[in-house]
């Protein structure tokens, strides 16, 4: 498999383990309407969605409510629970000493950029975009077309990364490749192009080395 020059990330789930925080955050919200949800049912929904969380168990609800208590319970956790998985900082440094560049793109505001700040990482991606952008969501390819037309890049070189069916969908429909990080195996079923399920697998999988 041949290496990429160009690195476009998800956020949650890829290179932060943060549904352990996301699926307690809906939680919370459930507890709010007063309903009672097992854990890993909750969780299972909120890698889709966190409308698929609400929309299972609260159809009689205001959305936009819903989610507006979500935002609220988040500000409030701010970013103590968004850690990075192991080896994903080792893979973005080695991978940029060999002269990649990162793009961030999530669905997440700009609490993820907050985040990549305190973990130092800020100076290691060349562009952002996050839900206040403004693009639809994915899987629609506008953020990476986006991107890649701002830098004057080639599809051929380009490469997403993410932890749901939606990130390699997005992918594809840009005309790039994709990577799916699954380490829980949630999408064992999806016809993924290439997968790994731990950033050591993954510096193998795209020829990621030290410099010498």
């Amino acid at each position: 498999m041949r290496g990429y020059t160009h690195y476009f990330w998800d956020f949650d789930g890829t290179l932060y383990d943060t549904y352990g925080l996301i699926t307690d955050l809906c939680m919370e919200v459930l507890a709010h309407c007063g309903i009672s949800a097992p854990r890993d049912e909750v969780l299972r929904l909120a890698k889709g969605s966190m409308g698929d969380v609400f929309t299972a168990y609260c159809q009689d609800a205001d959305e936009h409510e819903l989610r507006g208590l979500y935002n609220q319970a988040s500000e409030k956790a701010g970013l103590s629970g968004m850690q990075l998985y192991p080896g994903a900082e080792k893979f973005l440094r080695m991978s940029h000493l060999q002269g990649a560049q990162h793009y961030l793109y999530t669905h997440r505001d700009n609490a993820a950029i907050a985040a990549l700040k305190r973990d130092g990482l800020y100076p290691l991606f060349t562009d952002f975009i996050t839900s206040e952008d403004g693009f639809p969501a994915k899987p629609a390819p506008d953020a990476l077309n986006h991107l890649m037309q701002r830098y004057s890049l080639s599809r051929r070189d380009c490469v997403m990364v993410g932890d749901r069916a939606m990130d390699l969908d997005a992918a594809k429909n840009a005309g790039m490749d994709g990577v799916l990080f699954d380490p829980d195996g949630f999408y064992h079923d999806y016809p993924a192009q290439h997968r790994f399920a731990d950033y050591v697998s993954m510096q193998t999988l795209l020829k990621v080395t030290a410099p010498t």
